[in-house]
């Protein structure tokens, strides 16, 4: 049985190279076809594409996905008894991830337009930057998933 102090960065950094590859490439190719990229702009529903509205998006999905996998994947491995069932407490847990990586990067992304305003990047910078916001959601869902299997409610 893993020791919830045994779950940190260091076992969710493959998982978090895994999910930034993949992201990254695939923020590449949809920005691809632009110049410059806008980090944010200051029109909340301009419908224009922007890094941060990528790594918004991102941020509930990736957790909401990964949130279930990690913790019915983990909870297997790790050998949990009894078992948390799958809905609605596992789903639950990735809700809750998803909604608070959610909430964080909505934040993050107003702060950085409130003190740096319209940045432009290259197809290639923005694909990096969402790419490192994967590494980073995967991590952060990877670490807090697993502790909370491990916990005894």
């Amino acid at each position: 049985m893993h020791a919830a102090s045994q779950i940190g960065v260091r076992s969710a950094l493959i998982p978090g190279l895994i999910n930034a590859v993949i992201n990254g490439a695939i923020a590449y190719q949809g920005f691809k076809g632009a110049a410059l990229i806008p980090l944010t702009v200051d029109v909340s529903n301009g419908g224009e594409m922007t890094v941060w509205s990528e790594v918004v998006a991102l941020s509930f999905s990736l957790s909401a996905i990964l949130g279930v996998i990690t913790a019915v994947l983990f909870q297997k491995s790790a050998g949990v008894t009894p078992r948390k069932p799958v809905f609605p407490t596992l789903v639950l847990l990735a809700l809750e991830q998803a909604v608070m990586l959610f909430g964080a990067s909505v934040i993050f992304a107003l702060l950085w337009h409130r003190l740096a305003g319209t940045v432009l990047v290259s197809p290639l910078a923005a694909a990096l930057f969402v790419a490192a916001a994967a590494a980073v959601i995967t991590i952060i869902v990877d670490i807090r998933v697993k502790r909370a299997v491990l916990r005894k409610d």
